[in-house]
């Protein structure tokens, strides 16, 4: 019996963590393989983990941009057979598949067609690359029927923080003109706080249900009419597995074209996909006034679901990926994308990539112009790259407090948000743990200006004109403010 050891960072109740398992169960059934389960959250020893990997026949690395995965993967590793599983998207930073983490593996499996479509993967030997569609476990949906109700049900299942779900998904919902709409939103506590929020300033906060995470999801989609999963451009989804379960059980989801989870709906035939906010409130209501259509579309997505989703269609390829790994060689390896005594700023510049280049811009350019350019676009930063707890900025500057270039990012994208108070300390950290450049005290200048803290603004300006005379912008905001205290 060979024996597959699942790396993953932290094994949660859905998501990657639910696909891992549903995947494992696929080659359980003929006793050839036997599985063991290991997380780095919270973090296992390390030196079991090191002896796991040594006796393990293969051991898979359920993927996503996280430092401490990264940290893991660039670390030394004992002699192994290695797939790597990304559970993303990999089209944007930061849940993108570089061609140095691609390579690092002996195999790479993606899980949905839009991943294994990555260049970084198409690049790789066939016998290297494959793909499996991430399996949902249609046994959770055992003996669940349609349940009678009087209320228009449009439901979301998943992440509701705008790194996945779209930011306007409660306006887009409020606007759709059906009479007894209900909207049943389903995730994590945490992230529905700015869709409350959202929902009490709308006019239809009546119509909103917002049930927090629910694990048996079986009985909330019996009672849904419509999936409604918006999700933003840049999201990272794979293979999502509430679409698969919704058409599972014949209900036709209304999505955007971004991301994986696209890939699962064939438009018009088994679901709707809109390309604009207006046309998702619309889709919807052509759903609610026309039940036949409905019923068409709910149809022909339950029977698509039981043709090409489920555990029972990845089992076969999956035991044939498995069989050919077990016949190559073990072999050592470190993932070499960054110096060993790389900073924390600078793992993260190799993380992402070409995907982000203002990053790795921000950390070598010369020329000040190219500099404020790249900050400029830092500071922009969409929530995905931003996340503190998905592999964004701020994810890894808590992994790393004392990176001066990491509290500088985490500043820039703050003043952004106009959270002044939080950037000014940010950029002050950057200061003192060793970031010297007078980019960074013209944008504390900038905050402090915002704070009405004269006497930091005029400090940071005077820095700024002593580090940096032909910077003229710092020189005239000086004299301005010095002549008529005016803000910078």
């Amino acid at each position: 019996m060979a024996t597959l050891l699942h790396i993953i960072r932290r094994q949660t109740g859905g998501g990657a963590a639910r696909a891992m398992w549903t995947m494992a169960q696929c080659s359980t059934g003929d006793g050839s393989y036997r599985h063991e389960f290991r997380s780095l959250l919270p973090a296992d020893s390390r030196d079991a983990l090191l002896v796991a990997m040594e006796h393990a026949d293969i051991v898979v690395i359920h993927f996503w941009n996280t430092p401490e995965l990264y940290a893991f993967l660039r670390s030394d590793l004992p002699p192994a057979r290695l797939l790597l599983m990304p559970h993303i998207g990999g089209l944007h930073a930061p849940h993108v598949v570089t061609p140095e983490l691609a390579g690092f593996a002996d195999f790479v499996l993606a899980v949905s067609p839009f991943t294994f479509r990555l260049p970084a993967l198409q690049r790789l030997p066939p016998e290297r690359v494959g793909m499996c569609l991430s399996p949902a476990d249609f046994s959770r949906l055992a003996g669940i029927r349609r349940r009678p109700h009087r209320a228009f049900n449009v439901g979301y299942v998943g992440t509701l923080s705008p790194v996945k779900m779209h930011p306007n998904f409660v306006a887009m919902s409020a606007r759709i003109r059906v009479p007894n709409a209900r909207f049943i939103v389903c995730g994590s506590p945490a992230g529905a706080r700015r869709l409350l929020r959202d929902a009490a300033e709308s006019e239809a906060a009546a119509r909103f249900d917002f049930r927090g995470y629910v694990d048996q999801i079986g009985p909330v989609m019996a009672e849904l009419d419509v999936l409604g999963y918006p999700l933003c451009e840049d999201n990272y989804s794979t293979s999502d597995l509430s679409v698969q379960e919704a058409m599972f059980l014949g209900v036709p989801p209304v999505i955007f074209p971004h991301g994986g989870a696209a890939e699962l709906v064939r438009h018009n035939r088994t679901g709707l996909i809109v390309h604009s906010e207006r046309e998702y409130s619309e889709a919807v209501e052509r759903l609610y006034h026309d039940p036949a259509e409905r019923r068409r579309l709910g149809r022909a997505a339950r029977a698509y679901a039981r043709r090409h989703f489920g555990a029972g269609k990845a089992s076969l390829p999956l035991q044939a990926i498995y069989r050919r790994m077990l016949a190559w060689p073990k072999r050592a390896r470190r993932l070499n994308d960054a110096p060993p005594s790389a900073s924390g700023a600078e793992l993260f510049a190799a993380s992402v990539g070409d995907s982000a280049p203002q990053f790795r811009a921000s950390l070598s350019a010369h020329d000040p112009s190219e500099l404020l350019a790249a900050d400029l676009r830092i500071a922009a930063s969409s929530p995905v790259l931003q996340d503190e707890g998905s592999g964004g900025v701020f994810h890894y500057r808590n992994f790393c407090p004392r990176d001066e270039m990491l509290r500088l990012w985490s500043g820039l994208i703050l003043m952004h948000l106009g959270q002044n108070a939080r950037a000014l300390s940010e950029l002050q950290a950057a200061l003192a743990f060793g970031c010297r450049h007078w980019r960074v005290s013209w944008y504390l200048a900038q905050a402090a200006a915002r704070l009405r803290a004269t006497p930091l603004a005029l400090a940071s300006l005077r820095d700024v004109v002593r580090a940096a005379p032909d910077f003229t912008e710092a020189s005239r905001a000086l004299r301005q403010w010095e002549r008529h205290g005016a803000a910078p």
